[in-house]
Order: C-alpha cells, then sequence, then structure tokens
C-alpha cells in the first residue's frame, strides 16, 4: 500500500495570519454595523427620566412624594453604573435629566410646603394670642374691650353687644362653672382653609376655657377670618350663629 502523504504544516506566518483573523472576527461581534465600539443605553437612566417626568404627580398628595425621590435615586444609580462600565454604556445625558426633573420638581414642592407651614405657624401665634388676651378680657370682665377687639362684624351681625355679654355672665353665674380664670389655645393643630384663590382663610382653633368651680376646661371652638387684613373670630361654640345653625340641619 502506498504511504499516506505527510500532514501538511502550516507556516508559522500563516498561523499568525489565521489567529489576527478570528480576534478581529471576535472583535467584530462587539461593534455595530458601522464598525463603531456598541455601546447599550444604561435602561436605569431612562427609568430616571420616565420617573422624573411622572414626578408632577407630588401636586396631586404629598404620599406620591416618593415618586420624585425614585427618580432621584435611579438617576444616581445610573451615573453610578454608567461610570463602571468601562465604556460600555451610556445615558449620562438621560441620567442629568431625570435627576434634575426629580429634584427641580419635587424640590419645588417641598419648598411651597415649608412656606406654607412656616406662614401657618405665625398665623398660629397670632390665633394664640388672640385666645390669650380674650381670656383675660373675659376674666375681667371687659366684655365691651373683647367684643370690639376680637370679634368681625359677620359675627357682630349675628350677636349684639348686649346678647354676648349676657352669655359670659350667665355662663359665671352658673354654680358648676363660676368666674372664667382663662382661656387659652389648647395646642392642638389650627385647621386652616383657603377660601378659593382670593387669599382668605378660615382658621380652626380649639380653646380651653377654665372656669374656677369647675376642674375640667370646657373646650370651645372658635373659627377664626383674615377677610379683613387681620385675625378676627367669626365663629364660636358658646353662639348659636347661622352658619352653626346651618351645618347642624
Amino acid at each position: 500500500m502506498p504511504d499516506a502523504p505527510p500532514p501538511t504544516s502550516v507556516p508559522p506566518d500563516a498561523q499568525s495570519q489565521h489567529d489576527e483573523a478570528l480576534a478581529h472576527l471576535f472583535k467584530m461581534s462587539t461593534t455595530s454595523a458601522g464598525g463603531q465600539e456598541y455601546v447599550a443605553i444604561n435602561a436605569t437612566s431612562i427609568a430616571s427620566v420616565l420617573i422624573g417626568v411622572a414626578s408632577v404627580l407630588v401636586f396631586l398628595s404629598d404620599v406620591l412624594f416618593i415618586v420624585p425621590l425614585a427618580g432621584l435615586v435611579c438617576a444616581i444609580v445610573a451615573l453610578i453604573q454608567i461610570r463602571r462600565s468601562s465604556g460600555t454604556q451610556t445615558g449620562t445625558a438621560f441620567a442629568v435629566a431625570g435627576l434634575v426633573l426629580s429634584l427641580g420638581i419635587g424640590g419645588f414642592k417641598l419648598g411651597q410646603k415649608l412656606l406654607i407651614s412656616h406662614e401657618a405657624n405665625k398665623d398660629t401665634v397670632v390665633i394664640a394670642d388672640i385666645l390669650q388676651r380674650l381670656g383675660a378680657d373675659l376674666h375681667s370682665a371687659r366684655y365691651d374691650d373683647a367684643y370690639d377687639d376680637f370679634f368681625s362684624p359677620e359675627f357682630k351681625r349675628e350677636v349684639d353687644r348686649k346678647t354676648f355679654a349676657a352669655t359670659f355672665q350667665q355662663l359665671q353665674n352658673l354654680a358648676e362653672y363660676g368666674p372664667i380664670e382663662y382661656a387659652k389655645w389648647n395646642g392642638e393643630p389650627v385647621n386652616y382653609d383657603e377660601i378659593g384663590n382670593s387669599g382668605v382663610k378660615d382658621a380652626t382653633a380649639m380653646a380651653m376655657v377654665k372656669f374656677k368651680r369647675n376642674a375640667m376646661s370646657a373646650r370651645p371652638l372658635f373659627v377664626f377670618s383674615n377677610r379683613d387684613g387681620t385675625w378676627k373670630i367669626d365663629e364660636c361654640t358658646f353662639f348659636q350663629t347661622k352658619k352653626k345653625k346651618k351645618a347642624a340641619q
């Protein structure tokens, strides 16, 4: 039988060219059709933009503050992921946009809430002062001063000066009550309600009125209004006004 032909050896140069071709083929698998390195867009960065836009929902409810917070977290995570990707991921612009949207919308709403809270705190100080001064006038039987200084024109249209004084005199003549020692705000949150877009607000506050012969303080509700530029008492549970009659029906 004829001898088998000896195996053909591959010249070193040919082997080198073959290995280079394989390496080039592998490299082509990670490139785009245009021959450029393929770079993926980071999915978290896209999510941060979408959540950033959805941050406007925070104006519907304070509970939805979680939306801009989630957008902020996604944006930060995306920026970290892109930085650590060694150039294989992009999307920095999306992440920055999501960061700006979440911070901008959420920050604006938070600032608005802080401003409202600050204004409410200032108003509460004024209302607490009115109730304390009212208590001092009632304690000293200065009914005319209390009526003139602390009650609104609306209240005065329904409760005249004589009825006002007589009501507190009758309360203090009751055996179980006795003289008024003091009145003050009870410390519970004052409820504010803005009337449309007029800038006029109502405020409902609970007071503590201490009578000398009663161990327990009375807790009447007072409704205030700033319609005339200063806080005045519109309603008080010691008096039956038209508003209270309508609400009870």
